[in-house]
């Protein structure tokens, strides 16, 4: 009965403005059938028996969502996501989970292709016979990434008017519909715990662990308030209002994601306290694979701790805190995770100040430069799967380091007009024939691929990852380096 009505409101609301939980959201593209798909969830929840709830994953149920199911969220996934920067992050990840843990081929997670990683997850879990399992496997994985997709097709929208507006060229506000509608789903109600049965649910019942379920979890208000913000601010018909409306877009985005990020870290540390392996597991591939952009040694720590094996009870306060420590990473705060049960586990406190450099202790705080590190090894994981066009996002905008106020970006320390303080840098430049941006001409060169790069034609991707991660280690990093001590030495 509950599953008709609902269907009815859809069927009532698909030509108009879709108001979505409880009207917090206005999708005036009005996506319904991605919106529908919460019934689908619904459905796979109320049923009992598994030979039903693996069809409605598989082939969809009775609501109207298109030819849209579940699974096909994650199915589709390679071809559709396949130079999103997330997604690749996440491919990279459990290849290194099937190859180098499970020792399968390349390129392999349980026996699967490593792009249909959520669905693999999925299958694996329908036979546990673990309530609602399935679900929040199916939601943290494939609908996670989903939203996360959408999220990156708005933002690209956005960045394509910059050079062809128009009336008729998409803004990024349908993209955004679409994220907003795989995050809420149709039947939910206004920071209701009971009603919805997608990520903006699964967000509510995180949030109410830790105190933060005033009226709406904290997590699904800044989402809708982030989201609203891009449409009032950003987007307008056929082009983004401002001149760096890309940038305000990107910048807005990657703090919609570590928001979404949140209730995985809150769940992690529920199922870890609650000494649930089943579900631990789970958490812990929806979330570790972001830890994989971090840092590959804590990656690899985590992985053993929480997947190859079972956790000990005695590691437990280590993995909180280790967890803690690469919160800035994740894009999140202390006060964004918050306190579980009152206390059981404390909240953190929020510190980004380093004192110790590998045995150097720094005069000031220089945590920001050192974050650079991680925009190399995201580049070099995202070259690794050509997904060229987001490394080079990140290349030239930036995405872990601030500098007053602004990301601060490894193209703009390669192009800096102050390496002419390193007397050394003329010697750099004449060798590259007289090229001032030697270094940049080159990355920029090796972000085209091998079949359109000029320095590097016909390179292979495994060729051009090298390429880029090492001009950035040898040429780009040093220099900037010898260009911070010259400055020093000129200020004494």
């Amino acid at each position: 009965m509950l599953l008709t009505l609902l269907l009815s409101y859809g069927e009532v609301v698909s030509a108009l403005p879709l108001q979505l939980a409880g009207g917090g959201y206005s999708a005036a593209t009005a996506p319904i059938n991605e919106a529908n798909l919460a019934l689908d969830a619904a459905a796979i929840k109320e049923s009992t028996d598994l030979a039903t709830k693996k069809k409605i994953y598989n082939d969809g149920g009775d609501a109207a969502t298109g030819g849209k199911s579940l699974s096909k969220l994650s199915l589709e996934a390679p071809q559709l996501m396949k130079d999103d920067d997330m997604f690749n992050v996440f491919r990279y990840a459990f290849n290194y989970i099937g190859n180098e843990k499970e020792h399968e081929d390349l390129n392999h997670f349980d026996d699967q292709d490593v792009g249909v990683y959520g669905n693999t997850i999925v299958q694996d879990l329908f036979d546990l016979n673990t309530e609602n399992i399935e679900t929040d496997a199916t939601l943290v994985t494939s609908v996670w990434m989903t939203v996360v997709h959408y999220l990156y097709e708005g933002m690209n929208e956005c960045k394509a008017t910059a050079t062809s507006a128009g009336s008729d060229s998409p803004s990024g506000e349908a993209s955004l519909d679409k994220a907003a509608a795989y995050w809420i789903g149709i039947g939910q109600e206004f920071g209701d715990n009971e009603s919805g049965h997608m990520l903006y649910n699964l967000a509510e019942k995180a949030a109410a662990r830790y105190g933060q379920d005033n009226i709406e979890a904290e997590v699904n208000t800044n989402i809708i308030a982030l989201l609203n913000q891009i449409k009032t601010d950003v987007i307008q018909p056929g082009a983004c209002k401002e001149p760096d409306g890309y940038l305000q877009f990107r910048w807005i985005v990657n703090k919609i994601i570590a928001q979404m990020t949140v209730p995985l870290v809150q769940n992690l540390f529920h199922y870890s306290s609650e000494q649930n392996e089943k579900f631990l597991e789970l958490y812990a591939l929806a979330l570790l694979p972001q830890i994989a952009a971090c840092s590959t040694a804590e990656f690899d720590w985590f992985l053993e701790e929480l997947v190859m094996e079972d956790l000990n009870e005695q590691d437990f306060p280590e993995v909180v805190s280790r967890l803690q420590a690469l919160y800035p990473c994740l894009g999140i705060t202390c006060q964004d995770v918050g306190s579980y049960k009152n206390g059981a586990i404390r909240k953190c406190s929020d510190s980004a100040v380093v004192n110790d450099i590998a045995g150097y202790t720094p005069e000031r705080d220089v945590s920001e430069i050192l974050k650079l590190d991680r925009d190399v090894l995201r580049i070099k994981i995202l070259m690794g799967w050509e997904a060229y066009d987001a490394a080079a996002d990140i290349y030239v905008n930036g995405r872990n380091s601030m500098q007053d106020g602004s990301l601060l970006s490894l193209q703009s320390i390669a192009t800096s007009s102050e390496r002419s303080v390193v007397p050394e840098s003329e010697w750099f430049k004449e060798y590259y024939n007289n090229d001032e941006n030697y270094a940049d001409t080159m990355i920029q060169d090796a972000f085209k691929g091998g079949g359109a790069s000029i320095n590097f034609p016909g390179a292979s991707p495994d060729q051009l990852q090298g390429v880029v991660f090492r001009l950035l280690q040898t040429l780009v990093t040093p220099m900037y380096s010898l260009q911070e001590m010259h400055k020093a030495i000129n200020l004494c």
